[in-house]
């Protein structure tokens, strides 16, 4: 049985995994999801991630967006820009908002 604690569960992560459909059921329950998206361009996402072999851009953003699908609470993509940090809000209902941290 669940107890409720009365404390928000926020969740930080490089968001590789969430293309597994058991990494995206075990996040369901967190109030926020923050994984980090630093690259739109394949080649951009090598240099600045260097990801594991087998790990791709399109798969990434794949997992991201299912993950969305499925999640009810709060998630925000995290970005980095060097040197400018911005934090992406997705709302459940569609809603994009941008911030400066």
């Amino acid at each position: 049985k669940e107890k409720k604690t009365g404390v928000s569960i926020a969740v930080l992560t490089n968001g590789t995994l969430l293309n597994q459909e058991k990494v995206r059921k075990d996040l369901l329950k967190a109030d926020l999801v923050m994984p980090s998206l630093d690259a739109a361009e394949d080649i951009s996402f090598k240099k600045i991630n260097r990801p594991f072999h087998g790990i791709n851009l399109k798969d990434y953003i794949q997992g991201i967006a299912d993950f969305r699908k499925e999640y009810q609470g709060r998630l925000a993509l995290e970005g980095q820009d060097m040197p400018v940090v911005f934090e992406t809000v997705l709302d459940p209902d569609g809603q994009i908002s941008v911030k400066d941290s």
